[in-house]
């Protein structure tokens, strides 16, 4: 079991002229102390980030905090999500349990504290405390270089030598704890995604205007099925809040499977356009599923909220091909969002459903969910969940033309996959891998044809490091028919620094990122790491100790520029101001420090007493 290296006690106090109230809770620092700065590490690319966590006997847990937790300056989307499992002695088993308590935090500012508050109280014990951004927006922590030989620390279910620096918040047993926002039927903290349909992303069929509706969805895959919640802004009775779902794009080419939630008295549910392992489908205007699936639903002041846990038969499709090899909760499963309400028609997808409804037609592989389990063989080089589009054009193919990008690997690989557009006959492409010096590490040949995944191996391992990878036309002077190849591409990742085209030409919709994961492979015990980019600025400062009272909350960092180079460091700021001033003048003054007084000598003496015990 894994002990606290040290704890450090705070006691809020709130001065009154009349009164003294103190919290009984205790601030733990579980970071070793003094172990060095190790730079910031950015969730959104570098996460799940988890700890080990132990709540001593005769207290619970209630809140987790990232200390002066840096966003690399973003003021939106910067949020994440905490979620705390029993620790079985074994990562990858703990974390298929379900979590026994979730806490997140929304709109977090730069260098700010980001408090988790817990739905559960978590009681005495030890647990794996995981940490996932889930915003468009960056979140990191702050850490110590060395974590010390008395903690663990996982990054993508690996250990690793740095630790965040996150605090606890205890409260002893039989102590209420501070008021938690009411349940809703929808509680976000119980999902691992969440999307919304509104005004500033919808695309509509029917031509109307979608106003001040917002359809906020959230998902989750468990072994029992697709967890569902739905908040719906604006909607009335008899509307339909629809998902098609693409189970890992295995029906591309045809319509996808559409599960339509009717708002009523209760709440009906219709499968749509095809046969599933948990009903046929002979009805065009969908077959009334209601009996198979869980659910619940509530009029809302301001419409509707309901749940549901769609069964893992659903998404088994059996007309058609292909589509039985699906593993749901492993392999994507692609959706998109829709609404039809008071006669029109609207989705968030890149284009709205006309004439085409195929998942291809619909862009059904923009979301996607799968099980929160992390794949320790792939390391993209582009963000996973978002959509596959067209990307870098070599057209035509000719010996010597290629498609460079520089990245930043930070794991050691020993192959690549990515994807690629292509004509309808095969021709050889070079994949070559150069240091930033241009000299080449490794090379191998592959085959292009058509669209689809290819995977190179290389033979050996590389290390940690930037390269540039180039994938170079080989000998096509024996095909006479105009070539092409189009490398894809996703959403802007921090880990890809340049895209370089020799010899093709590129189209006006390109994102950011080629559509490549590295193939992660056996490290070599012999060789050294290279070392961990630092920010440029020194971490913040954070004094756990000191006695909070009710004066003026801290000073917020100095704003900044939304910087879209997520590389940037995050922005230092000056420690949490503790003022003992209190509003109640010198007599709650005198009243404070002398319950502080009181309170941190029991506290020495508490501590002295548990020494001697652990002594014994």
């Amino acid at each position: 079991m894994r002990k606290l290296l040290a704890i450090l006690i705070t006691v809020a106090i709130a001065c009154t002229l009349f009164s003294v109230a103190a919290v009984a809770s205790e601030k733990v620092a579980i970071f070793p102390d003094g172990s060095g700065d190790g730079g910031a590490q950015q969730l959104n690319n570098a996460g799940p980030i988890a700890v080990i966590i132990t709540v001593p006997e005769g207290y619970f847990m209630y809140e987790i905090t990232g200390l002066a937790s840096p966003t690399w300056t973003q003021k939106e989307g910067c949020d994440a999500m905490v979620e705390v499992y029993r620790w079985t002695e074994d990562y990858e088993e703990s974390v298929e349990s379900d979590p026994i308590a979730v806490g997140e935090v929304y709109e977090h500012q730069d260098n700010q504290d980001a408090v988790f508050v817990l739905n559960n109280n978590v009681p005495a014990g030890t647990y794996l405390a995981e940490f996932t951004a889930i915003g468009s927006g960056a979140f990191g922590f702050w850490t110590f270089s060395d974590a010390g030989k008395d903690t663990v620390v996982y990054q993508r279910g690996s250990e690793v030598s740095f630790y965040p620096k996150v605090g606890i918040t205890l409260a002893t047993e039989g102590t209420e704890r501070d008021p938690v926002e009411p349940d809703k039927i929808v509680k976000s903290g119980n999902y691992k995604y969440s999307f919304t349909l509104d005004k500033t992303n919808y695309q509509t069929w029917t031509g109307g205007d979608i106003g001040d509706i917002s359809i906020k969805y959230y998902m989750k895959a468990t072994k029992d099925g697709l967890h569902v919640g739905v908040a719906a802004n604006g909607v009335n009775e008899g509307d339909l809040i629809q998902l098609d779902f693409n189970p890992d794009n295995k029906l591309a080419a045809t319509t996808g499977l559409f599960i339509s939630f009717k708002i009523g008295e209760t709440l009906t549910v219709l499968q749509h356009n095809h046969k599933t392992a948990l009903k046929d489908d002979d009805n065009p205007g969908g077959v009334d599923i209601s009996d198979k699936v869980e659910t619940n639903l509530v009029k809302m002041s301001y419409g509707y909220e309901f749940t549901a846990v769609l069964p893992i038969e659903l998404f088994t499709v059996t007309d058609v091909e292909g589509a039985d090899s699906f593993t749901f909760g492993a392999d994507p499963l692609y959706f998109g969002m829709f609404i039809v309400t008071g006669g029109q028609g609207y989705t968030n997808q890149s284009a709205a459903p006309g004439s085409d409804w195929t998942c291809n037609g619909l862009g059904l592989t923009e979301h996607s969910v799968v099980n929160p389990k992390i794949d320790k063989t792939k390391f993209y080089l582009y963000d996973a969940d978002g959509a596959l589009t067209t990307g870098w054009w070599m057209n035509p193919v000719t010996e010597g033309g290629a498609i460079s990008v520089e990245f930043t690997s930070d794991v050691w690989f020993s192959g690549m996959n990515f994807y690629a557009y292509g004509s309808p006959q095969e021709y050889p492409m070079i994949v070559s891998i150069e240091d930033l010096t241009g000299n080449e590490v490794v090379n191998a040949e592959v085959i292009c044809k058509d669209n689809k995944d290819y995977t190179v191996d290389f033979g050996k391992s590389l290390p940690p490091d930037s390269y540039v990878v180039n994938f170079i036309g080989g000998d096509v002077s024996e095909i006479t028919e105009s070539i092409w190849f189009v490398l894809g591409s996703g959403p802007e990742n921090e880990d890809i620094e340049t895209v370089d085209i020799i010899g093709g030409n590129t189209n006006g919709d390109t994102q950011g990122a080629p559509y490549i994961y590295l193939i992660i492979g056996e490290a070599d015990p012999n060789a050294t790491e290279r070392p961990t980019k630092e920010p440029a600025t020194e971490a913040p400062t954070y004094a756990p100790t000191a006695v909070p009272t009710d004066a003026p909350a801290t000073e917020p960092a100095e704003e900044g520029q939304v910087d879209d180079d997520a590389t940037d460091a995050p922005k230092a700021t000056d420690a949490p101001k503790n003022d003992t001033e209190t509003k109640s003048g010198n007599t709650g003054l005198i009243i404070g420090i002398i319950a502080a007084a009181v309170v941190i000598v029991a506290a020495v003496v508490a501590i002295i007493v548990f020494s001697k015990k652990k002594k014994k």
